[in-house]
């Protein structure tokens, strides 16, 4: 398995390399973006991919596999709103990423079928992972009416 990571605007180099090469067999298109130029350039190359996750408005048919984001995010809102939270933050992806933008399509879906609305300083796209997500919860814990903490946060 060869891993490579490369800047955005040099995206298709790699793959041309490797489809004239003939050293790769496949290629997983991860973290797709609503309409990847990544997939239609492989289908024009005919190097076989699969893409992990949705490319929403791509206008290729193509392979993949996903949950269904909007769903999970969807109903985990509709489960706070259950045990009685009015105010429901969101520290989501990039929202460019399409598994980003699934996500912030539940959230309001569930937060106006329970009678409530989006607090836009309790909506955070950032990239994934704890790093840029603890510093976004910390500051959604120190707006003027925050957002109800699960656990104590942490002193940092």
């Amino acid at each position: 398995m060869l891993l490579s990571v490369v800047p955005d605007e040099e995206e298709d180099q790699p793959s041309r390399a490797w489809n004239l090469k003939g050293n790769v067999d496949g290629v997983i298109v991860h973290s797709p973006r609503e309409t990847d130029p990544r997939i239609p350039l492989l289908r024009d190359i005919g190097l076989p991919f699969v893409v992990h996750g949705r490319a929403t408005g791509t206008p290729v048919p193509y392979s993949g596999f996903d949950v269904n984001n909007r769903r999970a995010f969807l109903r985990a809102t509709e489960y706070l709103i259950d045990l009685g939270h009015n105010r429901i933050a969101l520290v989501n992806g990039l929202e460019y990423m399409d598994f980003a933008i699934r996500p912030r399509r539940g959230y309001p879906e569930a937060l106006q079928a329970g009678g409530r609305t989006a607090d836009p300083a309790s909506l955070s796209p950032d990239q994934m992972g704890e790093w840029p997500g603890f510093p976004a919860a910390a500051k959604m814990l120190r707006l003027p009416i925050p957002p109800p903490p699960f656990c104590t946060p942490r002193k940092v």
